[in-house]
């Protein structure tokens, strides 16, 4: 299992309003995607073991992600990730399959 952990740096806020994982966890992500944060939830998706409330939670972090600056996006869009998710929209239960549709919208 793969686990992630975004943490605020301390003291910093934001002037404007943010949604999903916030304007300094964006900043974060770039770090996280270098070091290997897509193919941890190519492989937690795929994966028939895994809880189905880690894949609900992955799928959470991946709709946070994709509101990220547009290279953050093209980084997603050349992984598997997204045709793991439409697989997921295709075949999942209506909790899983609701969070990734989360994803393909906030992709669109």
């Amino acid at each position: 299992f793969f686990f992630f952990f975004f943490q605020a740096e301390d003291g910093i806020r934001d002037a404007q309003e943010s949604r999903g994982l916030g304007d300094v966890y964006k900043r974060q992500i770039k770090i996280f995607l270098d070091a290997g944060l897509l193919e941890g939830i190519s492989i937690s998706l795929k994966s028939p073991n895994i809880p189905k409330i880690f894949r609900f939670e992955i799928l959470w972090v991946v709709s946070n992600i994709v509101v990220s600056p547009p290279d953050v996006i093209a980084r997603i869009l050349d992984s598997d990730v997204i045709s793991i998710i439409v697989n997921i929209c295709l075949k999942e239960e209506t909790p899983i399959r609701k969070e990734a549709l989360e994803v393909i919208w906030r992709l669109v």
